[in-house]
């Protein structure tokens, strides 16, 4: 029989009281397109809710030699789709089965595909700040280069004014204004560029924008010359009373940062359990190029390094990681009168001071300072020299420590003088 509007409505009741599931079927007993249709079915549930199905066969027989299973197929809800569209539906489903398709097979690729491409257009039409997140979520490095990027990103959206902008709305003209705001800075045109330039090379290799607006752009600022300011011995002796002014644990961190020749956002981020056995250990997750690295303390000055909190050697922020560097800056500059002073010079002072005074050798220096690029650390030579050097190490670090005392005490350093300090351990290449 077929299924009416009035039995639609005392099927649900009876299954709402009767708290199970209810099932009517359409029946076609002439072929007529206005009557009912065979294998038509509403299933309504406890609650009330009915959908309209079609149960089906497959034609033929799979490679075993039996007949398909039968499938269901969901054509809508009782709601929605009304008794006359759910029977045409039915009719089209039965045209594609006699004519050997699989209707449920091919709606389950339809979805997929719909699906795939909607997820598609939303990843095409992703804002840059959920970009930008995106990316950095995958990028491997250390915490604080995690940091700088964001910010360099960050800055770079809200200095063109395109926040709130999909990833492909940016152009070319935006990152050429980007450029020329910051022309007469060409070190933050580069590094706002080359944040914004490392994204979309992500982007595009991932077809999430069908172009990079930062490349073939030939107006870049010429890079700004290398800093090859250190301080003098005057200066450097400057400094050191400026340590003990400015006293309690950022004059420690100063006088330390003179003496160990560590990155400022290693030394900053130093543990208690970095420093043990005379020296300072880190791992390849705290150096900049990802390499284990150890470096010898000198023994007058081990003191220096007694740690603030179980967190910290140097409890520099009240709370959580140190991020005040230009205010320090500033600070040391202020107290000590050395205008052009800023942490990294001291990297430079370390292994030109050394080279100047002839103590170790180059390369020794180089290690020191944990660049991978020194010749001892890659190519042939790398893969052969694996020699840690702690104790020639440990005498380079204690005569710069001796280099440094003379320095403060006196204002200049001991190869200025006319006669060599005993106090000075000098080293010949062999």
């Amino acid at each position: 029989m077929a299924i009416t509007r009035s039995d639609i409505e005392e099927t649900r009741a009876t299954a709402v009281r009767s708290n199970r599931k209810m099932t009517l079927r359409d029946v076609d007993g002439s072929g007529s397109r206005d009557l009912p249709v065979r294998g038509l079915t509403l299933i309504i549930g406890p609650t009330g809710d009915g959908r309209w199905v079609y149960a089906y066969r497959k034609r033929g027989k799979d490679n075993k030699g039996k007949r398909h299973p039968q499938r269901w197929v969901r054509i809508g809800g009782v709601e929605e789709t009304s008794i006359d569209t759910a029977r045409k539906e039915v009719r089209l489903l039965k045209e594609m089965v006699a004519s050997g398709r699989d209707p449920l097979a091919e709606k389950e690729v339809a979805e997929r595909e719909d699906a795939a491409r909607r997820a598609e257009e939303a990843l095409m039409n992703l804002s840059l700040i959920d970009a930008i997140e995106r990316y950095l979520a995958q990028k491997a490095c250390r915490p604080s280069s995690l940091a700088s990027e964001r910010m360099q990103l960050i800055l770079s959206a809200r200095d063109i004014g395109i926040e709130d902008a999909r990833i492909n709305s940016i152009t070319k003209r935006h990152v050429m204004d980007l450029i020329d705001q910051h022309r007469s800075k060409p070190a933050t045109a580069r590094q706002r560029y080359g944040a914004l330039n490392r994204l979309y090379k992500w982007l595009l290799a991932r077809d999430m924008v069908t172009s990079n607006p930062c490349a073939h752009i030939d107006r870049l600022p010429a890079p700004p010359p290398p800093r090859t300011w250190k301080p003098s011995a005057l200066e450097l002796q400057a400094l050191w009373q400026a340590a003990e002014t400015i006293s309690g644990t950022r004059g420690r961190f100063l006088k330390a940062m003179i003496l160990l020749p560590l990155r400022l956002s290693e030394m900053a981020g130093l543990e208690p359990s970095e420093v043990s056995c005379g020296q300072v250990t880190l791992s390849g997750k705290r150096t900049k190029n990802g390499d284990d690295f150890s470096l010898p303390i000198p023994h007058s000055y081990l003191y220096l390094f007694d740690p603030d909190t179980d967190v910290r050697v140097f409890q520099l922020a009240r709370r959580g990681s140190f991020n005040a560097r230009k205010g320090f800056s500033g600070q040391v500059r202020k107290v000590s009168g050395v205008e052009r002073f800023h942490f990294h010079s001291l990297r430079k002072l370390f292994v030109s001071e050394l080279a100047e005074h002839d103590i170790g050798d180059p390369d020794l220096a180089d290690s020191l300072l944990n660049h991978r690029q020194s010749e001892t650390r890659y190519g042939v030579r790398a893969a052969y020299l694996q020699a840690r050097r702690r104790r020639r190490k440990t005498e380079v670090m204690e005569a710069w420590a001796n280099l440094v005392a003379y320095a403060v005490k006196h204002g200049y350093w001991p190869r200025e003088s006319e006669t060599l300090p005993e106090n000075v351990v000098w080293f010949d290449h062999g």
